[in-house]
């Protein structure tokens, strides 16, 4: 059997939930199109995000619990480039 290399990207995001709590998403971008869209991020921009999540506890050294979310992202996009786009009509 061939070994096919794959290439892949990592991001991790500082997201805020509405009770304003921050918490890391650690994002894996497996197809081209999420790819180019982690790499058109620039810091402190608001950007959506689709995948498969998985929610996860992240233990710290002194044993604190914090909340953490990995994401298989199949789509990043910017608010600026959602803007962008045209809208589909029905």
């Amino acid at each position: 059997m061939e070994k096919v290399e794959r290439t892949y990207r990592v991001a991790r995001v500082l997201a805020r939930n509405t009770a304003d709590e921050e918490f890391i998403v650690n994002v894996v971008a497996l197809d081209e199109a999420a790819d180019a869209g982690l790499l058109a991020l620039v810091n402190v921009q608001a950007l959506a995000l689709s995948g498969t999540p998985a929610l996860k506890v992240w233990t710290d050294d002194q044993s604190i619990a914090s909340p953490n979310l990995d994401l298989v992202g199949v789509r990043a996009t910017t608010a600026q480039a959602a803007a962008q786009q045209p809208v589909a009509s029905d």
